[in-house]
């Protein structure tokens, strides 16, 4: 049987048979149990612990630790409307895309410029102190823009198509007095009608083109649930976006950012702000949480 004992100020206590053992001894002096020694009678003390916090409070991060967090950029709609003439030599390249406008009435001058408008995304995406390109690779830029503009004429079509329809059905309406009038003038209403809702789908396109650009696939311009999560994300700058970039094409329509070059080239300036604002949401997105 083992023998418990219990710590007293002068001496221990045997369990076996009650009696009374000074300090330091190691066998029972009446029954001659063995005496555990008295260093392991004694209580140790406990080893200190750090303090938690209270629950519900975390401590700071260290500036180390701080200095480790990636910094999110958020959006610069201003830069966007200046960052074309910070480039040195942008009077040159603001007037080749007035020369590709001009020829945008044989198609291959619109598919060029939105090869330029890309690679200006890119670069805004890739955070370059100089987004504008060069001019240097026209075949590249032609074969870049080829997709995006199929992808942003797909988006554009349900909302022009129905607009010129119910135009046309207008006229037609006013000319005929009968009860066809009213046929083609009813017409006309639903036709307005599904140019309502091409426009809100012609809004989904800043998100069509930042996905097909991200993936390369043409096909992740029309995967409608996956945009849907991109917009959720950055809901109040998509919307902002949309607005600053109508507001650029609607500003480069007057032609009053150059009026020595006149419309052409302020449509091709609205179109890199609106592109350059595409790039900052492409990666505001990626840094978001």
């Amino acid at each position: 049987m083992s023998t418990l004992v219990s710590a007293s100020g002068k001496g221990y206590t045997c369990s076996e048979c009650g009696a009374s053992n000074p300090e330091g001894g190691r066998f029972c002096g009446a029954c001659h149990a063995p005496l555990p020694a008295a260093a392991a009678t004694q209580k140790l003390p406990e080893a200190e612990t750090p303090e938690s916090p209270p629950a519900g409070i975390t401590e700071p991060a260290s500036s180390e630790e701080s200095s480790q967090v990636p910094k999110r950029h958020d959006m610069s709609y201003g830069k966007a409307f200046g960052f074309f003439f910070e480039d040195k030599d942008w009077v040159r390249k603001i007037l080749m895309g007035a020369l590709f406008n001009l020829l945008g009435v044989v198609l291959i001058g619109t598919v060029i410029n939105t090869g330029y408008f890309v690679r200006v995304m890119r670069r805004v995406r890739d955070g370059l102190e100089n987004p504008l390109p060069e001019w240097d690779d026209i075949g590249g830029l032609l074969t870049e823009g080829l997709a995006p503009w199929g992808i942003a004429l797909l988006y554009s079509l349900p909302a022009i198509l129905p607009g010129v329809a119910a135009n046309v059905l207008s006229t037609l309406g006013e000319a005929v007095k009968d009860d066809a009038g009213g046929v083609f003038a009813m017409f006309a209403c639903c036709c307005s009608c599904s140019s309502i809702l091409g426009y809100l789908l012609l809004a989904m396109m800043p998100a069509a083109l930042i996905q097909y650009v991200r993936t390369g696939e043409f096909g992740a311009a029309f995967r409608f649930g996956e945009m849907f999560k991109l917009i959720r994300k950055c809901s109040s700058p998509y919307v902002l976006t949309l607005l600053v970039a109508l507001g650029a094409h609607m500003l480069g329509g007057f032609g009053v950012i150059l009026c020595c070059v006149g419309v052409l080239a302020s449509y091709f300036w609205s179109g890199c702000v609106a592109f350059h604002l595409y790039g900052q949401l492409w990666r505001f997105v990626e840094e978001a949480p």
